[in-house]
């Protein structure tokens, strides 16, 4: 099959975004299908990408606006003659929410969350937020089938309108080459971090990723237990000022280590150093439409124990107790608690973890690929 790959991914910065979109390209050419990947940037390891100029100058805005539709759409339609099915990344910003529609080709959507609940972390005007929602369901119906990655966002959907029978679920996954158990004295070792019972927490920083609750907790398990540290790896500058400030408030500053952004190939030496690994979401955005964590999955495949909230979107996979602990979200006693325990009790870690790694081997990017191709073909049937 001949698949033209439409993202507005800038894929030299790394992240949640460009780690998924780098890896189902990867798989997908690894199917033996052709894949033409148009993006905003691009890395030299990914071949058959045709990177769009962006220049993020909010007083060029609309000249930007201008060019970036430009040469998307010349993109499209020069590949179209070569392509079968557009693939299509689903994004909000600028011109892209339209681009790919008009090719003539049929089109497979990617949706990995709901703009309008996205959208009201950042702005309380409800005509706006409507306006969201109106451009963003809008989009999502013309599309030919629509992937999503969890059956809340599935519901979400068709309670806005959508046809359920072209919505799929599909959850996202990990790569089993880099995210595999290690030795774990080496890795602290080679990033210089003491032997001491450490907690790990990997992601952007977002206003739905909990990441406050876990330093709360953190104070929490060293009046428990003594010694402990809370690793962070990730997030920009802004956010690390704010947990640094918040950890000196507490009293924790010398237990909380800042790692911010690292080279993706690093990260899987930071979750083999760590004793346990957190994910600890929040209600909001995360309880109605839900998500698919791929730092559960990478986690998952270094057959480290998790703990995380008990959402439905993580009930679908998981199961409490047996490969993942569940608490309670936006609970810092909870959270406290279970990391303590699991600190403590060597029997129930190594029991989570080995079940953890087991289950790991069916949510790689492959199997994502896997479940994503009959779905193309689908369309182009």
């Amino acid at each position: 099959m001949r698949i033209m790959f439409l993202t507005y991914a800038d894929l030299s910065v790394s992240g949640a975004e460009s780690t998924h979109v780098g890896e189902i390209y990867k798989s997908l050419k690894k199917k033996g299908h052709q894949v033409s990947l148009i993006c905003r940037k691009t890395t030299k390891n990914l071949n058959h990408a045709h990177p769009f100029p962006f220049v993020n100058l909010p007083f060029l805005s609309l000249l930007t606006k201008t060019l970036e539709s430009f040469t998307m759409n010349r993109l499209v339609r020069k590949l179209s003659s070569d392509s079968d099915v557009i693939y299509k990344r689903h994004d909000m910003r600028g011109f892209f929410t339209d681009s790919g529609y008009e090719s003539g080709l049929p089109l497979v959507l990617e949706v990995n969350g709901a703009a309008e609940l996205e959208k009201m972390f950042i702005e309380s005007s409800e005509k706006i937020i409507r306006k969201t929602r109106e451009t963003d369901v809008k989009s999502v119906k013309k599309a030919d089938a629509v992937v999503v990655v969890s059956g809340g966002l599935k519901k979400y959907y068709i309670k806005n309108g959508v046809a359920e029978d072209k919505i799929h679920v599909v959850q996202n996954g990990f790569n089993p080459e880099l995210f595999r158990p290690m030795d774990k004295s080496h890795c602290r070792k080679k990033l210089g971090l003491e032997n001491r019972p450490t907690v790990l927490f990997v992601g952007d920083i977002k206003p739905w990723h909990g990441i406050e609750y876990a330093v709360k907790a953190v104070r929490q398990v060293k009046e428990e237990i003594g010694d402990v540290n809370l690793v962070v790896v990730g997030g920009k500058k802004d956010s690390l000022v704010g947990l640094s400030k918040m950890s000196k408030n507490l009293g924790i500053q010398d237990n909380i280590r800042l790692f911010g952004r690292v080279p993706y190939e690093q990260i899987p030496i930071f979750i083999n150093s760590a004793d346990l690994c957190l994910a600890p979401f929040i209600k909001q955005r995360n309880l109605e439409v839900g998500f698919s964590a791929i730092k559960l999955f990478e986690y998952a495949g270094c057959g480290k124990p998790i703990i995380t909230t008990r959402l439905p979107c993580i009930q679908e996979i998981f199961d409490h107790m047996k490969n993942i602990y569940m608490v309670s979200p936006e609970d810092v006693d909870g959270l406290s608690e279970a990391t303590t325990k699991m600190l403590s009790n060597s029997s129930l870690a190594e029991k989570l973890s080995k079940n953890i790694l087991k289950m790991s081997k069916e949510y790689t990017w492959d199997k994502t690929a896997d479940r994503i191709i009959p779905i193309l073909n689908s369309v182009v049937e």
